[in-house]
């Protein structure tokens, strides 16, 4: 029903820039859920809300900017492929800080990276590397 309602509007700007994004990490983003994708692009209009002050997260329209979009497509993308693939596709230098900010959002479980990584782990989808790393409840 929905996608149907969706290709008779057109796809958002920014649903379509979390696409190209998430294909440049190496992910396909045909396999996750269109619902997943939205409440991936809330979460990040949400937190960016705060930190719009500083301009560093969102765009004049409240859109998460290119920079956002960016730094959740690469973690997001990690959550799914693990960490062998993502270095495959990615190089070993970017798979590195992907796993620095997982490492911090066990530190900080209310921040906006492991707002992300509980997204991943809930859509029953993720590495299952990840989620023996991440037993969060």
């Amino acid at each position: 029903m929905f996608s149907s309602l969706f290709s008779l509007f057109g796809r958002s700007k920014e649903r379509e820039q979390l696409d190209l994004q998430l294909r440049g990490f190496g992910l396909e983003p045909r396999g996750l859920s269109e619902a997943l994708k939205l409440t991936l692009l809330r979460l990040l209009k949400s937190s960016a809300a705060p930190a719009d002050a500083g301009g560093s997260l969102s765009g004049s329209s409240g859109a998460p900017s290119e920079a956002a979009l960016r730094q959740a497509a690469a973690l997001f993308s990690y959550c799914f492929m693990g960490s062998t693939l993502f270095a495959e596709s990615n190089g070993a230098p970017c798979c590195r800080q992907v796993e620095a900010r997982l490492t911090a959002a066990l530190q900080a479980p209310q921040d906006r990276d492991a707002q992300i990584i509980l997204l991943a782990l809930y859509s029953g989808m993720a590495d299952d590397e990840l989620a023996a790393r991440f037993d969060w409840e």
